[in-house]
């Protein structure tokens, strides 16, 4: 098995995993995480009201887009019902962008009708991977270091004791 099958077969495994861990969540679950992904993004985000939303879950606002989005924690392919709902829920709300999140994927309609009306389609995969790149992105900006700071680290000794070491990153170990 050549390298880049396994790094295909590694991060299709991944996905799997990232999609079965968004089926455990409860449908509001969902939507709190979906908003809590695009406030990641840097967007501003509120969850609309359960009963009556207009086909709408999440307002996302940045700049000056706002974007209706509708969560589907489905296993199936969403069909084009969930396509006119968001569409008919951005105009309810003053959207000027629309979005479907689907676990299960769209229907052949869904994408037809996402097309015409300028919907974004956004799959399970599709998801996962966002939310993959959120995290790495965050643990990178945990582990990066403005110039000429010192990082400290504790190094554990067998014996059961630790010490530390500080290192400044522009002029080595002190």
């Amino acid at each position: 098995m050549s390298a880049w099958s396994i790094f295909v077969s590694r991060r299709q495994a991944d996905r799997w995993a990232a999609i079965a861990s968004f089926y455990t969540l409860t449908p509001e679950q969902f939507e709190r995480h979906v908003a809590d992904t695009f406030r990641y993004l840097g967007y501003s985000t509120s969850l609309t009201r359960r009963v009556g939303d207009q086909g709408v879950d999440v307002i996302a606002s940045k700049g000056l887009e706002t974007m209706a989005i509708q969560c589907k924690r489905y296993s199936d392919r969403a069909s084009n019902s969930s396509v006119q709902a968001v569409h008919a829920g951005a105009t309810y709300y003053e959207c000027n962008k629309a979005l479907v999140v689907c676990l299960g994927g769209f229907s052949n309609a869904a994408v037809e009708l996402a097309r015409s009306t300028s919907v974004d389609l956004l799959d399970g995969n599709q998801y996962a991977d966002l939310v993959h790149r959120l995290h790495v992105n965050e643990a990178r900006k945990r582990f990066t270091l403005p110039r000429g700071r010192a990082l400290v680290f504790s190094v554990l000794l067998f014996i059961g004791g630790s010490i530390s070491i500080a290192v400044d990153l522009t002029r080595g170990l002190r």
